[in-house]
């Protein structure tokens, strides 16, 4: 009985001990072996402990003696030993998890350190971005995610070139939070986040159809619009709200026959709040939808025919049949939870149309 209970007993320390062995050593070794090791544990965590058991239900009778017997430590010990080991090896692997990101972490800031804003070069899935600086900032202020029920939505390729220093990171917006952003580092483990940055001053270069960007005021938009020989209409709406705490708002809206996009004719519409570019609506014709959606697909990489919503980062951009939508997350996020106030109060001004 004392001999499958001990053996039991004596595997269980080993392996809690390895444990040990192997949490201390993480803090010394790279962070790609730390990895592949947490995987090892998680894996054996849960297949080990229920083996184990097996094991001691199959030598039950040397183990356990019979009814009227009180059961020995040894026992007791050979059933709650594979128990707590299971638990160890899942708290021994999120403390590698946590070991890992730190790791990284540290590594990521160190390079920033060495990088100069007034020269760096961002680059966002290849294409370089409008002030540089900003973005630059807000990014290496990055640190520790506080844990929230959330998750990052579709992650966009950064590049940051400084001083000889290139710098590629994965970002992704947080699905809740609409100013965090998680931060990963492909080179050492691309699905693992290693922080998150929280900031609302990327707003200003949220990119969205054509060369149209977020935040954009109406007359440049007109002005755009006019120098492309493109004519329209201009309709413009002061909202009231029924709480006295907000401010009344001004909701502006273009909208332009015959637009042309990818080489495709349709009716766009521009949407503004408060004078800011919130989102544009690029409607196609039924005809053209199919071969609309494939050079979306091949000419910008945005794949809306098995799907309705694709995110850039802070663009969203949806369909609804032959309707497409670009929209910046955070402004139009704004622009909806405003509206929720006003319960259609609003002062329409008059037409206004504008010509090449």
């Amino acid at each position: 009985m004392e001999q499958s209970a001990n053996k039991v007993i004596k595997f269980c320390l080993l392996c809690m001990a390895i444990n040990v062995i192997v949490l201390l050593l993480s803090f010394f070794v790279n962070p790609s072996i730390v990895t592949y090791t947490s995987l090892i544990v998680l894996v054996t965590g849960y297949f080990l402990p229920p083996f184990i058991i097996l094991y001691v239900c199959m030598h039950s009778k040397e183990i356990f003696p019979g009814r009227d017997t009180v059961l020995p430590t040894n026992a007791v010990m050979s059933i709650l030993l594979p128990v707590v080991l299971f638990f160890q090896m899942g708290f021994q692997f999120f403390g590698m998890t946590c070991i890992v990101e730190m790791k990284v972490r540290q590594n990521v800031k160190q390079i920033f350190s060495q990088m100069n804003e007034k020269d760096v070069i961002v680059k966002i899935d290849g294409k370089e971005v409008n002030q540089p600086a900003i973005w630059f900032n807000a990014i290496r202020s990055f640190d520790k995610i506080t844990p929230h029920h959330s998750h990052s939505e579709e992650k966009a390729k950064f590049e940051i070139i400084s001083v000889g220093q290139k710098l590629t990171l994965l970002i992704g917006r947080d699905s809740y939070v609409k100013n965090e952003y998680w931060v990963y580092y492909p080179d050492f483990i691309p699905r693992q986040h290693i922080g998150s940055f929280y900031t609302d001053t990327l707003n200003i270069t949220t990119k969205l159809i054509n060369e149209y960007e977020s935040y954009q005021n109406v007359e440049s938009v007109i002005n755009t619009l006019k120098a492309q020989g493109y004519s329209g209409v201009w309709n413009a709406y002061n909202y009231r709200p029924n709480r006295v705490s907000l401010s009344s708002a001004r909701f502006d809206i273009l909208t332009t026959d015959n637009f042309k996009h990818l080489g495709f004719r349709g009716e766009i519409c521009y949407i503004f709040f408060n004078k800011q570019l919130a989102n544009i609506k690029f409607t196609v014709s039924e005809n053209d939808l199919e071969k609309y959606l494939k050079t979306l697909n091949n000419n910008l990489g945005i794949d809306l025919l098995g799907k309705k919503i694709v995110y850039l980062l802070n663009t969203r951009i949806k369909r609804d049949e032959a309707i497409f939508v670009w929209e910046d997350m955070t402004l139009f996020g704004d622009m909806c939870a405003y509206k929720k106030y006003t319960e259609g109060k609003y002062d329409h001004d008059p037409p206004i149309e504008f010509h090449p």
